[in-house]
């Protein structure tokens, strides 16, 4: 059973950014079904830096779009991104370092994360940069 499932609701009506959104909840799914099911450290650990890996691959495309087309809100945007980076950075240091484990609470914050920052600060960009017709 997934923790979160996309729906029409998180889509920003920008195809790129959109499917990348989509992979993103598939990658916090696939983390959730590995604690659920016990995977171990290593199988967790992959699919933790997959999505730590496509998160930041992500927030790069976003802010390649911020640049080109002067989306003028960048710099609080980029801030949330920089913040989370930040976060599971520490988090996958001491994942790997037998510290932390991947957790309901872990798992909970990045569900909210994922909705929250989508439905909110990515939809605000979503009309400029359609207006500046960068996508």
């Amino acid at each position: 059973m997934p923790i979160m499932a996309w729906n029409s609701s998180l889509a920003t009506g920008i195809a790129s950014i959109d499917a990348q959104h989509q992979q993103l909840v598939q990658y916090v799914n696939e983390l959730y079904d590995a604690m659920t099911q016990n995977r171990g450290k290593e199988a967790t650990g992959k699919v933790l830096g997959e999505l730590v890996s496509y998160t930041v691959k992500h927030f790069a495309h976003e802010e390649q779009y911020f640049a080109k087309t002067g989306y003028p809100d960048s710099a609080a945007h980029i801030v949330e991104h920089e913040k989370l980076k930040a976060q599971v950075g520490d988090f996958g240091k001491k994942f790997a370092a037998g510290q932390a484990t991947v957790n309901a609470e872990l798992m909970n914050f990045l569900r909210t994360w994922l909705m929250t920052h989508i439905m909110g600060s990515d939809k605000k960009y979503a009309p400029h940069l359609k207006a500046k017709g960068a996508v």
